[in-house]
């Protein structure tokens, strides 16, 4: 597969499977904003996080076993959405970097208001002979409402642009890409899930592909830990990130 080929499937395929990766939906209702995207109001009952809240993670791929670490730096807007600024560093490096020579540190903004949904994303990467630097933005649609109650479930509507650039002061565009993607999210279930980090009472979320017939990925979402501390991806593909994750460790206050 050509080099070119492979960097846009390991760039794509990073977003879809880490937003599914880190913490999940909380109780939340949506509105309509008339510009492009979504609104995601503050809701004084989700889950805050402060400033050196971190989480580590297990990550199993039939390639290599190796950790992940959310670190929480601080808060922005973007394009009018409060988000968490997220460091992630995958230790040591996964198959992106040997595959696509991808950077093991990535940043991550999500919203505040469901700590789930990424609203823009930054690494490093090298490719066409050149040190590059991708920028991720997601704009979300819903039908329903995305409840964390058991028995809810509704569908989401990703559309992603991505855009690759090369380094500074040129920042010319290498290659740019636009995807929309729709899944089903339904909460099916409370269950206590034992990791390495501890026994947690959790939300089981399932995510099916658009017409509610194939699982894409499970997840058990713990409001202790703030996070999902267990997550089953069963996409496959060349760059998959991960088949499994588990929580190994986490520090919230």
């Amino acid at each position: 597969m050509p080099k070119t080929r492979k960097f846009k499937i390991a760039v794509a395929t990073l977003v879809v499977v880490l937003t599914v990766s880190v913490v999940y939906l909380v109780r939340s209702h949506y509105f309509s904003n008339p510009q492009k995207g979504q609104y995601f109001p503050p809701m004084a009952w989700a889950p805050v996080l402060e400033v050196g809240d971190s989480w580590t993670m297990a990550l199993t791929s039939n390639e290599a076993n190796y950790n992940l670490t959310m670190t929480v730096m601080g808060k922005e807007t973007v394009n009018n959405v409060s988000c968490y600024v997220m460091k992630l560093v995958f230790e040591p490096e996964g198959p992106l970097v040997k595959n696509a020579r991808v950077s093991n540190e990535i940043t991550w903004w999500l919203a505040d208001s469901t700590l789930s949904h990424l609203m823009k994303m930054e690494g490093k990467a090298h490719g066409f002979g050149y040190d590059l630097n991708f920028v991720e933005e997601h704009f979300y649609t819903f039908q329903g409402e995305p409840l964390l109650t058991v028995g809810n479930e509704h569908n989401e509507t990703d559309s992603r642009e991505m855009n690759v650039y090369g380094p500074p002061p040129t920042n010319i565009l290498f290659w740019e890409d636009e995807t929309t993607t729709t899944t089903r999210i339904k909460v099916e279930a409370v269950e206590n899930i034992t990791v390495p980090a501890g026994t947690f009472s959790c939300y089981k979320i399932v995510t099916y592909d658009e017409n509610g017939q194939n699982i894409l990925s499970t997840r058990w979402f713990s409001m202790e830990a703030k996070t999902a501390v267990r997550i089953e991806n069963y996409e496959a593909g060349e760059f998959q990130i991960f088949e499994t994750a588990e929580l190994l460790s986490y520090s919230v206050r």
